[in-house]
């Protein structure tokens, strides 16, 4: 019983420990368009190539306030990627789309669940950078 509540103890210790929080990075690529819930101090931001969520899509999960450039993951026209058309943001937060690099130039706020197609609000491949906040 004892040898059980020391390994018990012992995992406990070791998972905490390697659990360190991502920056700014891509963490998976994900289509089945499920809703995601953010843990407080990250924003998540879900784009794709195509309206209605198709194509080239990636997952953003950022620290709120960090301001991230994706061009060089949606290029306009390039490499068959048409920059970006759909948008969503995560439950609990909110993400802010920007028309320049570097979070500068004209904005879009998007708010869960975001827009399957941009063009229904004149940002069709528009964006260049976002960052995102806590609702």
């Amino acid at each position: 019983m004892g040898f059980l509540v020391g390994i018990t103890a012992l995992l406990s210790i070791a998972i905490t420990t390697y659990a360190a929080p991502y920056d700014q990075q891509i963490l998976n690529k994900q289509g089945n368009g499920d809703p995601r819930v953010t843990d407080g101090s990250h924003g998540g931001l879900y784009l794709c190539s195509g309206a209605g969520f198709v194509g080239h899509c990636e997952y953003y999960r950022t620290p709120f306030g960090s301001c991230v450039t994706i061009t060089d993951q949606f290029p306009s026209g390039h490499g068959g990627v048409n920059g970006v058309n759909a948008a969503g943001s995560d439950k609990g937060s909110w993400c802010t789309l920007y028309a320049q690099s570097g979070c500068r130039g004209s904005e879009l706020q998007i708010h869960y669940p975001g827009y399957d197609d941009l063009r229904k609000v004149n940002w069709r491949a528009k964006a260049r950078s976002y960052n995102c906040a806590a609702e």
